[in-house]
C-alpha cells in the first residue's frame, strides 16, 4: 500500500459451510480500504472460479515499466538465490532496464563484486536457457561468482562498463547509476543462540547457516562462543515464527540438527557517563557491576537516562466476543496497555458484530515467547494477530543467571522483567533438578539477579553405605568412618564440576525462557 501497487483480494474457501463472503468484504473495506465488490471469492480445493483470479491480475495489474531501449543502462533487482552444488549460487532477477547478455560482466551495486554471466534463463517453470534478458523480464542468472555470501537479495545488478563510464563521465551525478530501491533493509527483532550438538558438526553447521541465508537475507548471523555450548552463532530472525522456520529448514535441507538458546530482544543501555546507547542482544553482552555504579556519576547532558530500554509493538488482535476477556487477561499478564476496542460492524452496518479489534502496546520480549500460541491456544484459533514496531521504552530489566554449585551458565542466562524474575528463576531450577543426573556430592542450583538468590534446588549426593560390613564394632569407630566419608564429599564438591548433556540443554531451551 506505501507503493501503490495493485492489489487483487480473494476470498478462499467459500466452499466451506462457515463461509461468509459478504462479511469478509465488508471487513476487507473497513479495515484495509479495499472496495468490497472487487473481492474475487474462490474455492482452491474444489477449483471454483480460480480462472476470474488470472484474468483479474491480467485486467488489474499494470504491466512493468522501465526502460526497455537497446541503449539504455542495465539495472536488474536481485530477487531470489538459492545454492546449487554444480553451478554455485543461481539468482532470481528482475530485469527494471537495458538488457543483460551471456558473455556480459556485471556488478554488484551493494557489495562492488564483479563477475561474468554464464547462464540465462527463464523459469515455463522448466529452466530454459536464453541468450538474453530485456526490461520486464524475470529469469534466473549464473555467474562465475561461486562465493555464496556475494549474491543478496534487493542488490541491483549493472553492466560493469556502465559503472565505469558513469564513473568518469561527469561530476555533477547526472549519469550516476542509482540503485533500485525496491526492499526495505529487514531489521530482526528475535535473537537466538544456535549451537551444533557436538562440536565436530560446528562446520557442517557453518555450510548450512551459509546457504540457508543465501534465500533469507532477514537474517543476520554473526560467530558465537559459549562456554557450555562451544562454538556457535548468534542469529537475529524477525519473529519467532520466522526463527522456527529457520530450524526446521536447517534440519530438513541439511540434517543439521541445533540447540537454540531462549530468544531475545534487542534491548538499547546506557551506561553511567555514557551519552550513547548500547544495543544489547545477549544476555553476557550486559555489563551488570557497570550498569549498577550509577551513584556519583553523573549524567551526560542531552543523553538518555542509564538504564535499560525495551522494543515494544503494537499489536492488533482480530477475535470473537466471546473471547475477549481472556484475551485481555493475556495482554495485562504480558505488561500490555490497551489502546483500542472497537466492535467490528456486521452486514447491516451498526457495528454490533460478532468480531471486536483490540489494540495494546506490548514489550517484544513478551511476545517473543510464546505470546501467539497461548493466543491461540485460548481462542481455540479463531484469532489473528499481526504486530509492528513502536520504538523503545525504558523498563526495570534484569539478567537472570543460572548457577550450578556457584558457576553461572551463560546458556541459560536471560533478560527479564523484575517482576517476573523469582517465578521465572523457580521453574527454571525446578526442570534443571528434573534433567541433571545425581552425582557423587550434592549439587546445588540456583537462580539470582546479581548477587540476591532468587531460587534453589538440591540435587541429593550418592551415598554409599560405609557401615555394611562393620555392624558389629563400637560408636567411636563408626563416627570416625562417617567424618571420612563426609570429609572425601567436600573434597569431590570443591574440586567436582557438572557437565550439563547437550540433550539435557535442547529439551530445557525449547521451552524458552519465561515464567508463566
Amino acid at each position: 500500500m506505501e507503493r501503490d501497487l495493485a492489489i487483487v483480494p480473494v476470498a478462499n474457501k467459500i466452499d466451506s459451510v462457515n463461509a461468509d463472503v459478504e462479511g469478509t468484504g465488508e471487513q476487507l473495506e473497513s479495515v484495509f480500504g479495499i472496495d468490497a465488490k472487487e473481492l474475487v471469492p474462490i474455492s482452491a480445493k474444489v477449483g471454483t472460479n480460480v480462472d476470474a483470479v488470472l484474468r483479474a491480475v491480467v485486467d488489474r495489474v499494470p504491466p512493468p515499466g522501465g526502460d526497455a531501449s537497446r541503449d539504455a543502462k542495465l539495472r536488474a533487482l536481485l530477487l531470489d538465490c538459492h545454492y546449487d552444488s554444480y553451478r554455485g549460487a543461481v539468482a532470481s532477477v528482475s530485469v527494471v532496464d537495458g538488457v543483460v547478455r551471456v558473455g556480459d560482466k556485471v556488478r554488484s551495486m551493494r557489495t562492488g563484486a564483479t563477475s561474468e554471466v554464464l547462464e540465462l534463463g527463464l523459469m515455463t517453470p522448466e529452466p530454459l536457457r536464453v541468450s538474453e534478458l530485456t526490461a520486464g523480464r524475470v529469469g534466473y542468472v549464473i555467474t562465475s561468482q561461486r562465493d555464496v555470501r556475494a549474491a543478496k537479495i534487493g542488490d541491483t545488478l549493472v553492466l560493469e562498463r556502465d559503472y565505469q563510464k558513469s564513473l568518469s563521465a561527469s561530476t555533477d551525478g547526472s549519469d550516476a547509476l542509482t540503485p533500485l530501491n525496491a526492499f526495505r533493509e529487514a531489521k530482526p527483532m528475535v535473537f537466538q543462540g544456535l549451537f551444533p550438538q557436538t562440536g565436530d558438526d560446528y562446520e557442517k553447521l557453518k555450510a548450512a547457516v551459509e546457504r540457508l541465508t543465501l534465500n533469507d537475507p532477514s537474517v543476520t548471523t554473526q560467530t558465537e562462543t559459549s562456554a557450555a555450548l562451544g562454538p556457535g552463532f548468534r542469529c537475529g530472525f524477525l519473529g519467532l515464527l520466522h526463527a522456527d522456520v529457520f530450524h526446521q529448514r536447517l534440519k530438513e535441507e541439511f540434517g543439521a540438527e541445533v540447540i537454540a538458546t531462549a530468544p531475545t530482544v534487542p534491548y538499547r543501555v546506557v551506561y553511567p557517563g555514557e551519552s550513547s546507547a548500547v544495543s544489547v542482544s545477549s544476555p553476557m553482552q550486559l555489563d551488570v557491576e557497570r550498569l549498577s555504579q550509577s551513584r556519583g556519576v553523573p549524567r551526560v547532558e542531552g543523553s538518555d537516562p542509564v538504564g535499560i530500554s525495551e522494543p515494544m509493538v503494537d499489536a492488533t488482535i482480530v477475535c470473537k466476543n466471546e473471547h475477549v476477556g481472556k484475551i485481555v487477561e493475556l495482554c495485562v499478564d504480558r505488561r500490555g496497555t490497551q489502546l483500542e476496542h472497537t466492535h467490528m460492524s456486521n452486514s447491516a452496518g451498526t457495528g454490533s458484530g460478532d468480531r471486536v479489534l483490540l489494540r495494546y502496546r506490548l514489550p517484544m520480549g513478551e511476545v517473543a515467547t510464546d505470546f501467539s500460541d497461548e493466543l491461540k491456544s485460548r481462542t481455540s484459533g479463531y484469532a489473528t494477530f499481526d504486530y509492528e514496531e513502536s520504538g523503545y521504552q525504558q523498563s526495570d530489566i534484569v539478567r537472570l543467571d543460572v548457577l550450578i554449585n556457584g558457576q553461572s551458565v551463560d546458556a541459560l542466562a536471560g533478560l527479564i522483567h523484575r517482576d517476573k524474575a523469582q517465578r521465572s528463576g523457580k521453574v527454571w531450577v525446578t526442570r534443571l533438578k528434573e534433567i541433571l543426573p545425581r552425582q557423587l556430592f550434592e549439587v546445588k542450583i540456583q537462580a539470582a539477579v546479581g548477587q540476591k538468590v532468587l531460587a534453589r534446588e538440591s540435587i541429593s549426593a550418592y551415598k554409599k553405605d560405609v557401615l555394611a560390613n562393620y555392624y558389629a564394632m563400637d560408636k567411636s569407630r563408626k563416627q570416625k568412618l562417617l567424618n571420612k566419608q563426609k570429609k572425601g564429599k567436600k573434597y569431590m564438591k570443591s574440586v567436582g564440576s557438572v557437565e550439563i548433556p547437550n540433550e539435557a540443554f535442547a529439551g530445557l531451551l525449547s521451552k524458552g525462557f519465561k515464567g508463566n
